[in-house]
């Protein structure tokens, strides 16, 4: 671990750079902030000031312990006054030749055991390592915005990191009060790569006209416990940011069909409606502007509703088989097929629903039905939902639906990171908790599932598009050999 004695060098003084230099000199380092722009660093070193004098005023520290961190953080007017620094962490634009530029420099100012990271979020180490006489010296430092909030870093490694290099920024990571996890030098570490499936679902249904982006926001939401859907996400963070990374890591994996863009989405930052930063983007942020509607049916009267047939949600395996209700219709729950395709196999008309996380504490449920459902079929499952406290959304007929064709997409990701190297299963679910704020880790949330369920979900989703796009993981296949291999 860095001591406390340790003088941190912090290069960009944007909103990344100004919140690590808050977080290290909250630790107790003196915190060198340096940027090209003289005027900037002042500006960073007046906006941190602030936020701890009014952190102190809450009482989370005195005000002694305050005028102190505000003391020790200090401007470097230039590159050579980080020289005596022991730890140097970069934030600045994400662009390769600036870095490497940046820490070449760095490393003919700088003593020979100083450790360099870099807030890269997307750049591999080793394209930045190998401009450097000491690689060994340089590894992946990735805070998520706001840094002093968020509680995540992923401590990433390239082929020529010294282990003692990340092992004591993991340290450090941990005494700064932070929840660091390693990783392994790869396209969007962890965070960003496991992530793409949440943004992706969702965009691959709009292409298709089957997304209602308010609906399936709250589906998220109320139905899988989702801090924020994935539509109003993306206009937080930025549609050309998103986009983006969502090019960067398609490219990155060679065109892979699971990480393929969306030209909806490239048709949104072409017309500049890149979120609320710009007022405009699935959602509109305009100045009296009327609230995104949410498809809720209406209440039906209380007579439609049944007696809740407990092994429809007694476990995910019975609940997919379904129950036949006493309209002669069948309620199952997602398997992946569509209830067009289903109801093919069987003389009865079906409605299928969304998994949730938790089916108590969901609020919503999203249910899709066969063609020509009978109405009196249908107003019997609103009723037999709306009577256990749920809102109920009717989406289209689309594979998977929402929730369970998003957490099994996660959980696909996340099991190749795993088979890959790139992190271990705690470590992913760590930080899809932490950097993300996921109700669940994926790899968590799939063992929950049954392997068995989540590969022959993805299986049946994969058999009606046939674009390699949900293929299963060899992790999750062999995982759902060996739990069959269990009940035979």
């Amino acid at each position: 671990m860095i001591s406390n004695s340790t003088v941190v060098g912090v290069v960009g003084s944007g909103a990344m750079g100004a919140g690590i230099a808050q977080v290290a000199v909250q630790a107790g380092h003196t915190v060198l902030l340096h940027d090209r722009s003289a005027q900037a660093v002042t500006n960073a070193i007046d906006d941190i000031t602030e936020r701890l004098r009014r952190s102190s005023k809450k009482g989370r520290f005195d005000a002694t312990t305050c005028e102190g961190m505000i003391k020790r953080l200090k401007p470097a007017g230039s590159l050579d006054n980080l020289r005596d620094c022991g730890l140097i962490i970069e934030a600045i634009i994400e662009d390769e030749t600036t870095k490497c530029d940046l820490f070449r420099s760095l490393e003919e100012i700088c003593r020979n055991d100083v450790i360099l990271a870099t807030n890269t979020s997307s750049l591999l180490i080793e394209s930045i390592a190998n401009i450097l006489a000491r690689p060994e010296r340089l590894a992946g430092m990735h805070f998520f915005n706001p840094a002093p909030i968020m509680p995540l870093v992923e401590i990433v490694s390239g082929l020529a990191t010294a282990p003692e290099v990340s092992e004591a920024l993991f340290a450090t990571a941990s005494s700064w009060k932070k929840t660091p996890v390693h990783v392994t030098s790869s396209p969007g570490f962890i965070v960003n790569r496991v992530a793409r499936p949440f943004y992706g679902v969702a965009l691959s249904l709009l292409d298709e006209g089957n997304a209602d982006p308010a609906t399936y926001d709250a589906v998220i939401r109320q139905s899988g416990l989702f801090r924020m859907g994935p539509f109003e996400l993306i206009d937080l963070i930025g549609m050309d940011v998103n986009f983006a990374v969502s090019q960067s890591i398609f490219a990155a994996f060679s065109g892979a069909p699971r990480y393929r863009p969306s030209h909806t989405q490239r048709t949104y930052v072409n017309a500049n409606y890149l979120g609320k930063k710009t007022g405009r983007g699935f959602f509109d942020y305009t100045d009296g502007a009327s609230l995104p509607q949410v498809r809720t049916e209406a209440a039906v009267p209380s007579g439609n509703a049944v007696a809740p047939p407990s092994s429809v949600f007694s476990s995910h395996t019975q609940a997919q088989e379904g129950v036949v209700l006493p309209s002669g219709g069948l309620l199952a729950m997602t398997d992946g097929r569509t209830a067009t395709e289903r109801v093919a196999n069987l003389n009865r008309a079906i409605i299928l629903f969304d998994l949730t996380l938790d089916f108590n504490q969901a609020e919503r449920i999203a249910i899709t039905t066969s063609r020509n459902c009978p109405d009196n079929f249908l107003a019997e499952v609103i009723g037999l939902f709306q009577s256990l406290g749920k809102d109920v959304s009717i989406v289209a007929d689309t594979p998977g639906l929402i929730v369970m064709r998003t957490v099994t997409r996660l959980a696909n990701e996340a099991a190749i990171v795993v088979e890959q190297g790139v992190a271990n299963e705690p470590s992913v679910d760590t930080a899809m908790m932490n950097g993300v704020n996921y109700p669940l880790g994926p790899m968590a949330w799939a063992r929950q599932l049954g392997w068995v369920v989540v590969a022959d979900v993805l299986d049946n989703i994969e058999n009606f598009y046939r674009d390699g796009s949900h293929c299963v993981a060899p992790f999750i296949r062999r995982a759902a050999w060996e739990e069959r291999s269990k009940v035979i």
